[in-house]
Formats: structure tokens, C-alpha cells, sequence
């Protein structure tokens, strides 16, 4: 799948005030990084979520963040981004100290609206839905030779009365149906069952210079609609009121 699971902590930034920069002038990364901030979803936002320190290492590059919209250009980018960031939140399932479930933002700001459109022309087209299904298809499921065996179900849900013409969902259920009778120890002495359920969702849509990465990972429960159209709509009701 286009999710790689990093944290990028979000700061607290004074927002510019819209329509402050000039309809010619180029966007800053000054700009761009107070309006990622003012975008992105934060801890408050979902209900005990916290910020989810994931893999550690030195934090992705915007043109990391820009591959994950490759289904919506067919090949090489239409432009360099000039900021990207992502902000996850985490919620601890039942006091477990696995994960549960992680949903996330991820918000790159092109150099103009036309360049942010470019990136995710083709993703309404069935060659974007294609590529879309193909990313989702193993997205966070184990493989290998001792790897359980899942049923897979890919919808797409219509979302443009949420986030503009634009705009595409996917979900993701795949359930578990058959585990190998012998697999592999993960830490000393411990087997980790494999998860019955995993849901993944991903939502794709742009406001003004900005493409906007919604993501969604649970091993214990499909999110309910209420909650992730309520998400979609604070990230998109957000980048239209701070637009650049």
C-alpha cells in the first residue's frame, strides 16, 4: 500500500491568515509547512488516539511522501513538492500493547494548483482504481510460506459530496481464514496469532496546491462510517479554510 507507518510530530505554528499571499507569487515553505500544521490530524481528533512513534530512523523526505499519489500520475511526478509531512495517532486496542489501530494524515503542498491536480489526474480513472486495488490487495497482510490465508474484499466509496469530484476511498476488509498449523516464534518463546481481521482504508483528494493522504489501519474492527467521514470532513473543512 502507499502507507508507510512514520511519525512526524506536529507543533504548534501560527497560521498565516488566508489570502495573505499573492495569487502570483510562488508558495513558500514557510507557507506550506503553517498550513500542513493547520491540516493535519491531531491527537484530539480521534478519540484516544495518541501520536504513534512508529519505525525509527531519520524522518522521510517530502518526494517520499509524493510517491504515494504514483496511482494518480501514471509514472513520474508532474512536480516537486515544496513541503509534506504526516501525523498518525494511535490507539491502544483493550490496554494491549500491540497497536490496534493507527489512522493518519499525510498533507504534500505543491508548487500550484494545477501541479497538485497533475499528481492525482488519472486516480477516477479505471487505470487509477486499478492501480489503487493493486496497492491495497497485500497492504499490512504477512506473506511468505507460514503466512495465514485471508479473504479480501476492496470497495470504493463514493466521496465526492464530502471531498470534492476529485476525491477517492478505498476500503479494505480482509477477514482470516485458514492458519498454518506450525509458524514462525516472533520474540523468545512467543507465537503472535495472526490478526482475524484487518481493515485498511485510504482516501486520496486536493484543496487549492494541496493533496491530502487519508489512512486508516485496524486489526480489530471495520472504523465505523460516522467516524471516518467526520475525519475526512475535518481535514477537508480545514485545508479550505486556510487554502493556499
Amino acid at each position: 500500500m502507499s502507507v508507510v507507518l512514520v511519525a512526524i510530530a506536529a507543533g504548534g505554528v501560527t497560521i498565516a491568515v488566508a489570502g495573505s499571499r499573492s495569487a502570483t507569487a510562488p508558495i513558500t515553505v514557510a507557507q506550506a509547512t503553517a498550513f500542513i500544521r493547520a491540516v493535519e490530524l491531531q491527537p484530539g481528533d480521534f478519540p484516544g488516539g495518541l501520536p504513534y512513534q512508529g519505525e525509527e530512523g531519520s524522518p522521510p523526505e517530502a518526494a517520499e511522501f509524493q510517491k504515494a499519489l504514483h496511482c494518480g500520475h501514471r509514472g513520474k511526478p508532474r512536480g516537486v513538492t515544496v513541503a509534506a509531512e504526516r501525523s498518525e495517532l494511535a490507539d491502544r486496542y483493550r490496554g494491549r500493547v500491540e497497536i490496534g489501530e493507527v489512522v493518519e494524515s499525510v498533507v504534500i503542498v505543491m508548487p500550484s494548483e494545477a501541479l497538485a491536480k497533475a499528481e492525482i489526474a488519472t486516480l477516477p480513472s479505471p487505470s487509477g482504481r486499478a492501480c489503487m486495488t493493486r496497492d491495497l490487495r497485500s497492504a499490512f497482510l504477512p506473506s511468505g510460506p507460514h503466512a495465514p490465508t485471508y479473504a479480501i474484499e476492496i470497495t470504493a466509496v463514493p466521496v465526492a459530496h464530502l471531498l470534492g469530484p476529485e476525491a477517492v476511498l478505498f476500503h479494505r476488509l480482509a477477514r482470516l481464514q485458514r492458519t498454518p498449523r506450525t509458524r514462525p516464534r516472533r520474540g523468545p518463546g512467543r507465537l503472535t496469532p495472526p490478526a482475524k481481521l484487518v481493515y485498511v482504508a485510504e482516501a486520496i483528494f486536493r484543496v487549492g496546491a494541496a493533496d491530502i493522504i487519508f489512512d486508516v489501519l485496524s486489526e480489530h474492527r471495520q472504523l465505523p462510517v460516522a467516524i471516518e467521514d467526520r475525519l475526512l470532513k475535518l481535514l477537508h473543512d480545514r485545508a479550505e479554510a486556510h487554502k493556499l
